[in-house]
């Protein structure tokens, strides 16, 4: 069936079960960064094929969001006959519950599937539609009934995280987590979020292209530890070693009746932001919710020592491929023409060099002129642009080896460079060294350092409109919480104010100068946080640059640069041709060692 189909079909089950608006979404039950197909309603139902957005059905007319990326995607693959396109990025564009209250009347009633919505958005919705009488209906999936060939939930195996990549055993972990729930005047604890469980477990999975995450839930309780996960994805070998660590196996769905029968009197432990309406509901009314940020959300941010030598070994491996793939992008330009999405796929061919490496950290940033103003572009194989021999290109590229996740943004010329290019350039590098250097008192939280970093910008009247850096996980997701370095909230770091930055946390370092329709500079390092000192003044503490890939010194203005940061580059340059060079041929290093030359 088409969109058009889709909605007819929906309008005539809403007329049967009395509901006057349908809502329809990304997420997932788990509030995943990548959701799998089978909770894609939202792309069945409409026929966009994009990763973000969500519409809204009434009985007379019909609503679809999403951001400026996706604006000339969503006209190519939505029937503006039946959709009224929302562009969440141009201003005035109403978000979907003013324009919910607008197209239905009091005493209306709207369906939200609470098997995907969170405790936290189902509050802030029902809040504020109950202020024009409107209420939620949350325990049917509508579109999910008519989804008659709806994809099963993935159920590639799962493998073990080694102790020498994890650097912590399951059992040591789970005695962590009884201690935070005991701290925290608990005795029962769920954990719904796939990193956290597969953080818990030491295990990774394959139910995603580029998160190496499985799909089940974790309830401690004072007897046991339950996994309930789809058992098949277990070898015989694993599930014995899961059972020796004292880890019970439950299938996904046991979730729901192992909580509804807690005991009664039982405090247990849930992030309203990360747990499922629908198995908040299954609590027993006798049993008392303390809602906080998860535990785990807050353990795996700290990596250990181990994680964080591997971290400094997964960002050499993916500098040194970095450093082929920029020589790669030189050959092929003087050589014939190269597209982006060539590029994308060329990258591959360099990473998969390194036997430890195995597979990208989310979708590649190939930009070339113009498009690097777009932070999100994505080059497809149907929408991409030629690579020219004049400007900048820029690549922000993530990736996943055993040894840990890394996340690193260059910009290279292609050709000659205007002094407005090479300005930004050096602009976005002050504002990088600027948060690289930074020290201080323990306490301070992400919005604080964005400023560190978008000051220098703004001394030189530019503005980038997106946070410093975000946290990174360990073989999980590339951005991952509590840390944020954001002035802004931000909906998917909801505790980024509340949580200092400590040490062994790991951190983007990203500032930008976008230019629309002309240029796009964004230079990315990852950053780990450790200890200064500690004095009469406080606990201080700094940040570890662990990337080493060189910057473009062409696109350098030494002129604008202090003492300081020339030092500093210089200092950073020499250490890159240093830690590189082992994992480099002779001819590799000869070019690394022409691009780590002093810059005066």
């Amino acid at each position: 069936m088409s969109g058009k189909e889709h909605v007819s079909a929906l309008r005539d089950l809403m007329r049967q079960e009395h509901v006057d608006a349908v809502y329809i979404g990304t997420a997932d039950p788990h509030q995943s960064e990548g959701v799998a197909t089978h909770w894609r309603a939202m792309q069945w139902f409409s026929g966009f094929t994009g990763t973000t957005g969500y519409c809204v059905i009434t009985l007379e007319k019909a609503a679809f969001w999403s951001d400026g990326r996706y604006a000339a995607q969503m006209e190519r693959e939505l029937d503006s006959s039946v959709f009224e396109l929302c562009n969440t990025s141009v201003q005035g564009t109403p978000g979907w519950m003013e324009w919910l209250v607008k197209n239905v009347g009091a005493g209306s009633v709207l369906s939200m599937d609470g098997e995907v919505l969170s405790i936290a958005d189902f509050r802030k919705c029902r809040d504020y539609l109950k202020q024009y009488d409107i209420c939620i209906r949350h325990e049917a999936n509508y579109p999910g009934m008519l989804w008659i060939d709806r994809p099963d939930i993935p159920d590639a195996p799962v493998w073990e995280l080694e102790l020498l990549y994890a650097g912590e055993s399951r059992k040591d972990k789970i005695s962590r987590v009884r201690s935070a729930i005991s701290d925290r005047n608990a005795d029962c604890y769920l954990g719904c979020c796939l990193d956290d469980v597969a953080w818990l477990t030491n295990l990774r999975g394959g139910d995603h292209p580029i998160y190496p995450i499985f799909h089940g839930y974790l309830l401690i309780t004072p007897k046991e530890v339950c996994l309930c996960m789809d058992e098949e994805k277990l070898s015989a070998a694993i599930r014995t070693h899961l059972e020796e660590d004292g880890i019970s196996i439950f299938p996904r769905n046991e979730v729901f009746p192992l909580i509804s029968r807690l005991t009664s009197g039982s405090r247990i432990l849930m992030d309203p932001y990360k747990t499922s309406l629908k198995l908040f509901a299954s609590v027993p009314k006798d049993v008392h919710i303390i809602e906080q940020m998860d535990i785990i959300t807050y353990l795996k941010s700290r990596k250990n020592p181990t994680e964080q030598e591997n971290i400094r070994t997964s960002n050499l491996k993916e500098s040194a491929a970095i450093v082929r793939f920029i020589r790669h992008i030189y050959d092929r330009l003087e050589t014939g023409t190269v597209t982006e999405y060539d590029l994308v796929r060329d990258l591959e061919i360099f990473r998969r060099m390194d036997p430890d490496y195995l597979m990208p950290a989310n979708l590649a940033i190939i930009a070339y002129g113009p498009n690097a103003a777009l932070p999100h572009y994505r080059p497809t194989e149907e929408i991409h642009s030629e690579v020219k021999k004049e400007g900048m290109l820029l690549f922000d590229i993530c990736a996943h080896y055993k040894t840990g996740t890394t996340d690193i943004t260059r910009v290279i010329p292609t050709g000659p460079c205007t002094e407005e290019m090479r300005t930004d350039y050096t602009l976005a590098l002050k504002s990088n060294i600027a948060l690289a250097t930074q020290r201080f008192v323990y306490g301070m939280t992400g919005d604080v350092l964005d400023g560190v970093s978008k000051a220098v910008q703004w001394n030189h009247s530019r503005h980038f409109g997106h946070g410093t850096g975000h946290g990174m996980g360990y073989l999980l997701y590339v951005h991952e919480g509590p840390g944020k370095i954001i002035t802004e909230f931000a909906p998917p770091f909801p505790y980024a104010r509340q949580v200092p930055l400590d040490t062994g946390m790991l951190f983007s370092d990203e500032p930008g100068v976008y230019k629309p329709g002309r240029h796009g500079v964004r230079l990315e390092n990852n950053l780990l946080v450790q200890e200064e000192c500690v004095n009469e003044f406080g606990r201080f503490l700094k940040f570890e640059t662990v990337t080493f890939c060189p910057f473009e010194r062409s696109l350098i203005l030494t002129g604008l640069l202090t003492k300081e940061e020339t030092a500093w580059v210089d200092h950073y340059h020499e250490e890159t041709y240093h830690k590189l060079s082992p994992y480099l041929n002779e001819e590799e290093k000869i070019w690394l060692g022409e691009k780590t030359q002093p810059l005066v």
